[in-house]
Protein backbone atom coordinates (compact mmCIF):
# COMPACT_ATOMS: atom_id res chain seq x y z
CA UNK A 1 0.00 0.00 0.00
CA UNK A 2 2.53 2.86 -1.69
CA UNK A 3 0.20 6.01 0.65
CA UNK A 4 3.31 8.36 0.39
CA UNK A 5 3.38 7.84 -3.51
CA UNK A 6 0.43 10.16 -3.80
CA UNK A 7 1.46 12.57 -0.58
CA UNK A 8 4.44 13.75 -2.31
CA UNK A 9 2.89 14.31 -5.49
CA UNK A 10 2.86 18.29 -4.23
CA UNK A 11 4.28 19.05 -1.30
CA UNK A 12 8.22 18.37 -0.93
CA UNK A 13 8.49 15.00 0.12
CA UNK A 14 9.41 13.78 -3.76
CA UNK A 15 7.42 11.83 -5.76
CA UNK A 16 4.86 12.87 -8.32
CA UNK A 17 3.73 9.39 -9.53
CA UNK A 18 -0.20 7.87 -10.18
CA UNK A 19 -2.88 9.89 -8.71
CA UNK A 20 -6.00 8.79 -9.19
CA UNK A 21 -8.59 10.93 -10.73
CA UNK A 22 -10.44 11.94 -13.63
CA UNK A 23 -9.32 13.11 -16.66
CA UNK A 24 -10.60 17.01 -17.88
CA UNK A 25 -11.16 18.43 -20.94
CA UNK A 26 -8.09 20.49 -22.31
CA UNK A 27 -10.80 23.51 -22.71
CA UNK A 28 -10.57 23.42 -18.89
CA UNK A 29 -6.71 24.31 -18.98
CA UNK A 30 -6.79 25.76 -22.31
CA UNK A 31 -5.61 29.18 -21.43
CA UNK A 32 -3.03 27.77 -18.73
CA UNK A 33 0.15 29.97 -19.07
CA UNK A 34 3.16 28.48 -18.53
CA UNK A 35 6.22 29.50 -16.84
CA UNK A 36 9.38 30.45 -18.98
CA UNK A 37 11.25 30.63 -16.65
CA UNK A 38 14.79 29.68 -18.13
CA UNK A 39 17.80 31.04 -16.32
CA UNK A 40 16.88 34.25 -15.74
CA UNK A 41 17.74 36.06 -12.54
CA UNK A 42 15.04 35.91 -10.08
CA UNK A 43 16.43 37.44 -7.25
CA UNK A 44 17.40 36.06 -3.46
CA UNK A 45 15.58 33.16 -2.41
CA UNK A 46 13.30 34.08 0.09
CA UNK A 47 12.99 30.87 2.23
CA UNK A 48 16.45 30.47 3.36
CA UNK A 49 16.54 28.48 6.94
CA UNK A 50 12.71 28.36 6.77
CA UNK A 51 11.31 24.34 8.19
CA UNK A 52 7.66 22.91 7.59
CA UNK A 53 5.93 20.14 9.05
CA UNK A 54 2.93 18.38 7.92
CA UNK A 55 0.63 15.96 9.68
CA UNK A 56 -0.71 13.32 6.94
CA UNK A 57 -4.44 12.27 7.66
CA UNK A 58 -6.95 9.93 6.30
CA UNK A 59 -9.86 12.69 6.20
CA UNK A 60 -12.61 9.53 6.44
CA UNK A 61 -11.23 8.20 9.75
CA UNK A 62 -8.86 10.90 11.16
CA UNK A 63 -6.08 8.55 11.53
CA UNK A 64 -2.48 10.18 11.18
CA UNK A 65 -0.67 8.49 8.88
CA UNK A 66 2.42 9.95 8.09
CA UNK A 67 4.83 13.19 9.24
CA UNK A 68 6.23 14.87 6.39
CA UNK A 69 9.24 17.57 6.61
CA UNK A 70 11.18 19.79 4.75
CA UNK A 71 13.87 21.89 5.82
CA UNK A 72 15.94 24.75 3.32
CA UNK A 73 19.28 25.10 4.25
CA UNK A 74 21.74 28.05 3.67
CA UNK A 75 23.79 29.09 0.80
CA UNK A 76 26.57 26.59 -0.12
CA UNK A 77 29.47 25.94 -2.65
CA UNK A 78 31.04 22.95 -3.79
CA UNK A 79 33.99 21.93 -4.59
CA UNK A 80 33.75 23.33 -7.92
CA UNK A 81 32.80 26.77 -7.26
CA UNK A 82 28.99 25.89 -7.93
CA UNK A 83 26.89 27.51 -5.51
CA UNK A 84 23.35 26.16 -4.50
CA UNK A 85 20.92 25.87 -1.74
CA UNK A 86 20.10 22.65 -0.08
CA UNK A 87 16.16 21.29 0.76
CA UNK A 88 15.51 18.10 2.66
CA UNK A 89 12.17 16.54 2.71
CA UNK A 90 11.15 13.54 4.43
CA UNK A 91 8.15 11.57 4.97
CA UNK A 92 7.67 8.64 7.55
CA UNK A 93 5.29 7.20 8.88
CA UNK A 94 3.81 6.74 12.18
CA UNK A 95 2.21 5.28 14.85
CA UNK A 96 -0.29 1.94 13.83
CA UNK A 97 0.53 3.17 10.34
CA UNK A 98 3.75 1.61 9.87
CA UNK A 99 2.54 -1.63 10.74
CA UNK A 100 0.53 -1.81 7.15
CA UNK A 101 2.13 0.89 5.18
CA UNK A 102 5.28 1.16 6.49
CA UNK A 103 7.39 4.42 4.69
CA UNK A 104 10.61 6.07 4.72
CA UNK A 105 11.23 8.53 2.11
CA UNK A 106 13.91 11.35 1.87
CA UNK A 107 14.77 13.36 -0.47
CA UNK A 108 17.32 16.48 -1.39
CA UNK A 109 17.64 18.90 -3.97
CA UNK A 110 20.26 21.56 -4.62
CA UNK A 111 18.48 24.47 -6.27
CA UNK A 112 20.42 27.17 -7.81
CA UNK A 113 20.59 30.31 -5.96
CA UNK A 114 19.46 32.77 -8.51
CA UNK A 115 17.53 31.18 -11.16
CA UNK A 116 15.72 28.20 -8.52
CA UNK A 117 15.84 26.06 -10.67
CA UNK A 118 16.96 22.31 -9.74
CA UNK A 119 20.84 21.58 -10.66
CA UNK A 120 21.17 17.97 -8.68
CA UNK A 121 18.03 16.18 -7.11
CA UNK A 122 17.70 12.75 -4.77
CA UNK A 123 15.17 10.22 -3.64
CA UNK A 124 15.25 7.75 -1.40
CA UNK A 125 11.95 5.83 -1.60
CA UNK A 126 11.40 2.91 0.76
CA UNK A 127 7.78 1.88 0.77
CA UNK A 128 6.68 -1.57 2.64
CA UNK A 129 10.53 -2.76 1.77
CA UNK A 130 10.60 -2.12 -1.62
CA UNK A 131 13.72 0.36 -1.95
CA UNK A 132 15.04 2.41 -4.45
CA UNK A 133 17.15 5.84 -5.38
CA UNK A 134 16.91 8.24 -7.96
CA UNK A 135 19.91 10.44 -8.24
CA UNK A 136 19.34 13.59 -10.93
CA UNK A 137 21.54 15.81 -12.47
CA UNK A 138 19.61 18.68 -14.36
CA UNK A 139 21.45 19.92 -16.79
CA UNK A 140 19.40 23.28 -17.87
CA UNK A 141 21.43 24.94 -20.35
CA UNK A 142 21.47 22.07 -22.30
CA UNK A 143 17.78 20.94 -22.35
CA UNK A 144 18.38 17.19 -20.30
CA UNK A 145 19.17 15.32 -17.44
CA UNK A 146 21.67 12.60 -16.36
CA UNK A 147 19.48 10.03 -13.92
CA UNK A 148 21.18 7.05 -11.89
CA UNK A 149 18.64 4.90 -10.42
CA UNK A 150 19.80 2.42 -8.14
CA UNK A 151 17.78 -0.47 -6.76
CA UNK A 152 19.14 -3.52 -4.80
CA UNK A 153 22.58 -4.06 -6.66
CA UNK A 154 21.39 -2.78 -9.49
CA UNK A 155 21.99 0.63 -11.20
CA UNK A 156 20.48 1.59 -14.40
CA UNK A 157 21.49 5.21 -16.27
CA UNK A 158 20.30 6.85 -18.79
CA UNK A 159 19.76 10.72 -19.91
CA UNK A 160 16.17 12.64 -20.64
CA UNK A 161 15.61 14.95 -22.86
CA UNK A 162 13.71 17.90 -20.92
CA UNK A 163 11.65 20.88 -21.41
CA UNK A 164 12.99 24.36 -20.79
CA UNK A 165 13.21 25.58 -17.23
CA UNK A 166 11.94 21.74 -15.75
CA UNK A 167 11.56 21.61 -12.02
CA UNK A 168 11.67 18.42 -9.49
CA UNK A 169 8.90 17.96 -6.84
CA UNK A 170 10.63 19.66 -4.26
CA UNK A 171 11.97 22.62 -6.28
CA UNK A 172 8.22 23.24 -7.54
CA UNK A 173 7.02 24.03 -4.36
CA UNK A 174 9.07 27.44 -4.09
CA UNK A 175 7.83 28.41 -7.58
CA UNK A 176 4.58 27.86 -7.06
CA UNK A 177 4.69 30.15 -4.10
CA UNK A 178 5.35 33.06 -5.90
CA UNK A 179 2.77 33.00 -8.24
CA UNK A 180 0.53 36.08 -7.91
CA UNK A 181 -3.03 34.67 -5.92
CA UNK A 182 -5.10 36.04 -7.64
CA UNK A 183 -8.82 34.00 -8.34
CA UNK A 184 -9.24 32.60 -11.60
CA UNK A 185 -5.52 32.76 -12.46
CA UNK A 186 -3.19 29.80 -13.76
CA UNK A 187 0.08 28.51 -13.89
CA UNK A 188 1.52 25.10 -14.97
CA UNK A 189 5.24 23.79 -14.78
CA UNK A 190 7.22 20.93 -15.66
CA UNK A 191 8.72 18.55 -13.87
CA UNK A 192 10.93 15.37 -13.71
CA UNK A 193 11.94 13.20 -10.61
CA UNK A 194 13.66 10.72 -12.61
CA UNK A 195 10.80 8.42 -13.65
CA UNK A 196 8.12 10.36 -15.47
CA UNK A 197 8.12 13.85 -16.87
CA UNK A 198 4.54 15.57 -16.01
CA UNK A 199 2.96 18.96 -16.43
CA UNK A 200 1.70 20.59 -13.29
CA UNK A 201 -1.05 22.66 -13.83
CA UNK A 202 -3.21 24.50 -11.54
CA UNK A 203 -6.05 27.01 -11.20
CA UNK A 204 -6.88 29.49 -8.37
CA UNK A 205 -10.05 29.77 -6.57
CA UNK A 206 -11.85 31.66 -3.65
CA UNK A 207 -9.89 32.29 -0.97
CA UNK A 208 -11.00 30.89 2.39
CA UNK A 209 -10.24 29.93 5.83
CA UNK A 210 -8.66 27.10 6.37
CA UNK A 211 -8.28 25.05 9.96
CA UNK A 212 -4.84 23.73 10.78
CA UNK A 213 -3.51 22.64 13.71
CA UNK A 214 -1.09 26.03 14.27
CA UNK A 215 -4.44 27.89 14.05
CA UNK A 216 -6.56 29.48 11.04
CA UNK A 217 -4.78 31.01 7.84
CA UNK A 218 -6.35 32.84 4.98
CA UNK A 219 -5.29 31.00 2.07
CA UNK A 220 -6.19 30.81 -1.71
CA UNK A 221 -7.23 27.12 -2.69
CA UNK A 222 -5.53 25.64 -6.02
CA UNK A 223 -6.59 23.12 -8.07
CA UNK A 224 -4.26 21.02 -9.02
CA UNK A 225 -4.16 18.92 -12.31
CA UNK A 226 -1.58 16.51 -13.91
CA UNK A 227 -0.55 15.03 -17.00
CA UNK A 228 2.15 12.49 -18.06
CA UNK A 229 4.55 13.04 -21.14
CA UNK A 230 7.26 11.16 -22.53
CA UNK A 231 10.04 13.01 -23.92
CA UNK A 232 12.68 12.90 -27.07
CA UNK A 233 15.68 13.68 -28.43
CA UNK A 234 14.15 16.26 -31.92
CA UNK A 235 14.29 14.27 -34.76
CA UNK A 236 16.57 16.70 -37.49
CA UNK A 237 18.56 18.81 -35.11
CA UNK A 238 21.97 19.39 -36.00
CA UNK A 239 24.23 18.70 -34.09
CA UNK A 240 25.57 21.01 -31.12
CA UNK A 241 22.36 22.63 -31.73
CA UNK A 242 20.50 22.75 -28.79
CA UNK A 243 15.79 22.26 -29.69
CA UNK A 244 13.19 21.82 -27.11
CA UNK A 245 12.68 17.57 -26.85
CA UNK A 246 9.58 16.22 -28.58
CA UNK A 247 6.94 15.64 -25.89
CA UNK A 248 3.91 13.59 -26.29
CA UNK A 249 1.08 13.22 -23.61
CA UNK A 250 0.78 9.40 -22.35
CA UNK A 251 -1.94 10.67 -19.96
CA UNK A 252 -4.23 13.61 -20.24
CA UNK A 253 -5.01 15.98 -17.51
CA UNK A 254 -6.51 14.18 -14.49
CA UNK A 255 -7.59 16.18 -11.57
CA UNK A 256 -5.12 15.32 -8.23
CA UNK A 257 -6.62 17.60 -5.51
CA UNK A 258 -5.93 20.88 -3.86
CA UNK A 259 -3.39 22.23 -2.57
CA UNK A 260 -3.76 26.44 -0.09
CA UNK A 261 -1.35 28.74 -0.52
CA UNK A 262 -1.56 31.35 2.07
CA UNK A 263 -2.36 34.75 1.32
CA UNK A 264 0.59 36.10 3.99
CA UNK A 265 3.98 38.14 3.30
CA UNK A 266 5.76 33.73 3.23
CA UNK A 267 3.02 32.47 1.07
CA UNK A 268 3.01 29.12 3.62
CA UNK A 269 1.46 26.18 1.93
CA UNK A 270 -0.63 25.07 4.65
CA UNK A 271 -3.42 22.06 3.51
CA UNK A 272 -2.78 19.73 0.69
CA UNK A 273 -6.29 17.60 -0.27
CA UNK A 274 -5.76 14.32 -2.26
CA UNK A 275 -7.72 12.00 -3.54
CA UNK A 276 -6.48 8.47 -3.53
CA UNK A 277 -8.03 4.61 -3.79
CA UNK A 278 -7.14 4.45 -0.28
CA UNK A 279 -9.69 7.49 0.25
CA UNK A 280 -9.46 11.04 0.65
CA UNK A 281 -5.45 11.71 2.28
CA UNK A 282 -5.44 15.50 4.17
CA UNK A 283 -2.00 16.92 4.94
CA UNK A 284 -2.00 19.67 7.23
CA UNK A 285 0.91 21.69 8.25
CA UNK A 286 1.51 21.29 12.42
CA UNK A 287 5.11 22.95 12.76
CA UNK A 288 6.30 25.95 11.18
CA UNK A 289 9.85 27.88 12.08
CA UNK A 290 10.29 30.88 9.23
CA UNK A 291 13.02 31.75 7.40
CA UNK A 292 16.39 33.81 8.57
CA UNK A 293 16.23 36.98 9.70
CA UNK A 294 17.28 38.86 6.92
CA UNK A 295 16.02 36.23 3.91
CA UNK A 296 14.71 38.22 1.12
CA UNK A 297 10.61 39.28 1.13
CA UNK A 298 8.93 36.66 -1.34
CA UNK A 299 8.39 38.44 -4.91
CA UNK A 300 5.49 37.41 -6.84
CA UNK A 301 6.90 36.05 -10.29
CA UNK A 302 5.06 38.63 -13.17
Amino acid sequence: MNVSARIHLILFASLIVSACGGVVSQGELANTEEQQLDARDRGPFPWIGEEMGFSVRHAGSGAELLQVNVTVGQNATAEDGTQYIPISGSAVSIALARMFARVDDYADTFVDPKTWLPIYAMKDLNENERHRTYHVWFWSDELYSSVEKHQGNNVHKYNVPLPRASLDAISWVYHLRTIPLESGGTQSWYLYDGWKISRLSVVIQQKEDVWTPLGFYPAYRMDVYREKLDSFWPQGALSGVLADPQLIVTNENAFLGNVWIADDELHIPVRLAIETKLGDLDLLINNYHAPSAGAAPVSRAE
